[in-house]
């Protein structure tokens, strides 16, 4: 995650807006959502998609968490693991995006 300076003109970032009052934001409007991506995009975050939709099992979503986010082989597709795995990324840009 982006470390932020106590600058007013830090303030005004639409990271800054949005990480201020915890990690999840939920979007009703999609245009919305398009623009703020653009924004992440263009300052070097890396976006991670996923099309929850086609998760009909649990195992299919195990299975593209472990793939988008490159977690190791070890894996062990639960949600203990997945707290860990998540818990373990490392993020080499800017930020990371995980679109749901």
């Amino acid at each position: 995650m982006t470390i932020f300076q106590n600058n007013p003109n830090e303030w005004q970032r639409l990271d800054w807006s949005i990480l201020q009052n915890g990690w999840v934001s939920l979007y009703w409007k999609d245009e919305i959502l398009e623009k703020d991506l653009e924004w992440f995009k263009k300052e070097n975050y890396l976006v991670v998609g996923f099309d929850c939709k086609t998760w009909t099992k649990e195992e299919e979503m195990h299975k593209q968490l472990k793939e988008k986010l490159d977690f190791p082989e070890y894996y062990g597709e639960n949600f203990d693991a997945l707290n860990d795995c998540l818990s373990d990324l490392e993020i080499l840009t800017t930020g990371q995006i995980v679109l749901f």
